[in-house]
């Protein structure tokens, strides 16, 4: 062994997940029948081993319904929860049945399913991404070019024997494709010109060529990759760009090994109860190991065999994975799917990834990988101002997520590691109170954002209400604008002083608050409340002034003293910034007694949108 070899690069992240395996030609292109039960392991190993949402053209999931009910069941309920986006050039799904009752007119007992009566439950699962291209001209223009041997598109990927298979069919492309008509283009509207023409045999060498056009044609489109290591399926491992973090076989190997396989697969409330936990920080954190283990694997099989990192054999990977899951033993007596379950089986594969490293090539890559997600991860920074928002979040990232915090000191002021969630560094920092003293919000950001150079900051803690009838003590608020209100001009109308405000009302973060609103969808504590929120120098507690506010911005969903601060210095420093506050009071008869519930669930809020990765891009 030699440290002369092609290092494989470490896929901290995939990409969401194709559903090639449901793809009845792409099956018949290698000659291979899937059963329900075979599809729905697939899925359940990638529900659990992933964090991505799957794609599938809408086709697909039609085309399987006769054939593989419960594997349908189960891609309702995954589309149901968000989890599975359907792909089509239509917008609707009547007109996609009529598209494909014109395409397969002439193999209609191919494709009944266009043609008998509807099942409503298809016709409710709408495509939630809509391609630019029809794949049928996609298709024909690729076969075109095939056929007058254009260099540089998809059918590189095919087999030296298919190539040499299919040269003998080049002639015949362009005038067959000029007949087609309105037709589809898949194997049947082939093999009677095959037959005529005595190359037959050649059939499943031009189904491989179809698939592999149309299938590298819906990665573009989606950004996805395709699962690897299926028995049967290894053809089309060729276009991953993830191996080996989608592997099956590698999978099941380490779910086996700890019990989840078959243990889980008979669990009451199986899968319904992990599709909801599917995304959450503990779940995360298990498949961020699983990926640990598994690039640690690839990498040893690399080095051990001197293999290109292109080469995706799941059986050369098999070899070191079982050497480093043998380590240590397991118990898999207990497999269920309580809260903490996630959490226990991610702490016995962390205790093999550590005795792991007792081997120096293991421990020669556990290094690179740190490196990697150092370098990968993105920073945030949280910003509070008072001693109790800073303890909450020490408090929440301790308890909840199991970090614990170091510090740092920069001039005059302390930061706060709290380690990493899914991809993203957490950073805090405390200023005083308000924005214009030397310790105050506007010096303090700056100074920090300065030293870190975070991606994104959070200004967590504390605020008070405008909306008595709408909002609840412990209520959330999130900045989609600020109202800066120190600056002001002051007239005297018929006796009474009127406040016209005359700074910027700038808007968070496009980025951030897209992050926030996504996290709402699945956030299952006290209510979220988007708006204008004020922000000013004065510690408010007087219903006169409240009233004045009101007047001033009567859309105003509460006030803070720090946000000004922070946004003159994310304008200045070009970074992400928003606002995320409990809500502890209404401005009037001011008290200490909600502080500590405001400000725990502005910080579990915020860490709950962390813990699902939106920060992490």
């Amino acid at each position: 062994m030699t440290d002369d070899f092609h290092r494989p690069a470490i896929i901290i992240g995939g990409r969401p997940i194709y559903t090639h395996f449901l793809n009845r030609e792409l099956l018949r292109s290698v000659n291979l029948q899937l059963s329900d039960i075979a599809i729905e392991n697939m899925l359940r190993v990638l529900l659990i081993a992933s964090t991505e949402h799957f794609y599938s053209s809408i086709a697909f999931v039609w085309e399987s319904l006769r054939y593989l009910p419960e594997t349908v069941a189960t891609i309702e309920k995954l589309y149901r929860s968000g989890d599975m986006v359907m792909v089509s050039n239509f917008d609707t799904p009547d007109e996609f049945v009529s598209s494909c009752q014109i395409l397969y007119s002439y193999d209609a007992d191919r494709y009944p399913m266009y043609f008998d009566s509807i099942p409503k439950n298809l016709l409710q699962m709408r495509p939630g991404l809509v391609k630019n291209q029809n794949t049928t001209d996609v298709l024909s223009a690729e076969l075109i070019m095939w056929s007058q041997n254009i260099p540089g598109h998809t059918w590189n990927l095919l087999s030296s024997n298919d190539e040499l298979s299919l040269e003998d069919l080049r002639p015949l492309i362009v005038p067959l494709l000029s007949h087609r008509e309105n037709k589809g283009i898949t194997l049947s509207f082939f093999e009677e010109e095959l037959i005529r023409v005595d190359l037959r045999r050649r059939k499943f060498a031009l189904a491989r060529l179809l698939s592999l056009v149309h299938l590298q044609h819906y990665l573009n489109v989606t950004g996805a990759d395709v699962a690897t290591g299926i028995s049967g399926l290894t053809y089309f491992d060729r276009l991953s760009s993830c191996f080996p973090v989608f592997d099956i076989s590698l999978l099941t190997i380490i779910l086996r090994r700890i019990g989840i396989i078959p243990g889980l697969w008979t669990a009451p409330g199986f899968p319904d109860n992990l599709i909801q936990m599917r995304g959450s920080s503990s779940h995360r954190a298990f498949v961020e190991t699983l990926r640990f283990l598994l690039n640690g694997a690839y990498y040893l099989a690399c080095k051990r065999n001197q293999h290109s990192p292109s080469v995706k054999f799941s059986h050369l990977v098999a070899e070191p994975l079982h050497q480093i899951l043998n380590i240590r033993e397991l118990d898999t007596r207990e497999v269920d799917l309580t809260s903490n379950f996630m959490s226990r089986t991610d702490a016995h594969l962390r205790q093999i990834a550590i005795l792991a490293r007792r081997e120096r090539d293991f421990a020669e890559f556990a290094d690179l990988w740190e490196m990697e997600v150092q370098v990968n991860c993105k920073k945030v920074l949280l910003l509070t101002a008072t001693d109790l928002e800073t303890s909450t979040i020490v408090q929440v990232a301790k308890e909840d997520y199991g970090l614990r915090s170091s510090r740092i000191q920069i001039k005059d002021h302390t930061i706060y590691t709290l380690g990493t969630i899914a991809g993203t560094e957490i950073f805090v920092a405390q200023s005083e109170m308000g924005t214009e003293a030397p310790g105050a919000m506007t010096l303090t950001a700056n100074d920090v954002i300065e030293y870190l150079k975070p991606h994104s900051v959070v200004l967590v803690g504390i605020a008070f209400g405008l909306r008595e009838n709408e909002q609840s003590i412990g209520d959330i608020l999130v900045s989609k604008q600020l109202c800066p209100y120190d600056l002001k001009k002051l007239n005297e109308l018929k006796g009474k002083e009127v406040w016209r405000s005359r700074g910027d009302k700038p808007q968070a973060s496009t980025r951030l608050l897209d992050r926030f609103r996504s996290g709402k969808l699945d956030w299952s504590g006290c209510d979220v409340h988007f708006g204008l929120i004020m922000s000013g120098n004065t510690l408010v507690n007087s219903p006169s002034f409240i009233d004045r506010l009101k007047e001033i911005e009567p859309e105003a969903i509460g006030g803070e003293m720090e946000g000004a601060g922070l946004y003159c210095v994310g304008a200045k420093r070009k970074v992400d910034w928003i606002v995320v506050k409990g809500l502890s009071d209404w401005g009037i008869n001011k008290s200490d007694e909600f502080q500590r519930l405001a400000a725990h669930n502005a910080v579990q809020f915020t860490f709950h949108v962390i813990s699902t990765g939106g920060l992490s891009v």
